[in-house]
This record gives structure tokens, sequence and C-alpha cells, in this order.
């Protein structure tokens, strides 16, 4: 390459992060700990295309309800210890 070319590279940002997995996680833990928050993960099941069409179709006769929603209330139901907060729409305080 001509210098020219190596001067102005030189001069641009990296285009990948700088930051290390481990400084990444050190900023969320943190996080975590500042906000006493639970860490959120997701859980992913293959369900039949007949029962996600109804919960399709009860959502969009029951506005309020989200998948998410109806799955933790489910899970309440079972007997699993799921706080309100966790079921809330956050999109609905925005």
């Amino acid at each position: 390459m001509s210098k020219k070319l190596n001067s102005i590279l030189d001069k641009l940002p990296h285009a990948t992060a700088s930051d290390t997995p481990d400084t990444i996680k050190k900023i969320s833990h943190n996080k975590l700990n500042d906000d006493n928050e639970e860490k959120i993960v997701r859980i992913v099941a293959p369900v039949p295309l007949s029962l996600k069409t109804e919960l399709r179709r009860y959502i969009l006769d029951n506005p309020e309800e989200t998948e998410k929603s109806l799955i933790l209330k489910g899970l309440r139901l079972l007997g699993f210890h799921i706080d309100d907060k966790y079921i809330e729409d956050k999109r609905k305080f925005k």
C-alpha cells in the first residue's frame, strides 16, 4: 500500500470492539448489582403451529397480553415464583 493510504487507514477507528469479553462481563455484572436486577435469559421451546396460532388469536383479542406474559402466567399457575415486574409489558410504560 502507499504511504498516503496507510496514513489514512491509521487515523480511522477500528471496526471491531476494543473491549475484551472480560471487560464487558465486568460492566454487565456491575450494572446488575447497581440496579439489584436479576439477569434475564431466554427460554426457547418449539411448539406446534396450531398452538402458536391460538396464542396469536388470543393476543389479538386481549391486547394487554403478550406471548411472554401468557407463558409466565402459565408458569406461575404451575407454582413457579415469578414477580409481576417480569410479566408486565415494558412497552406500555414508554
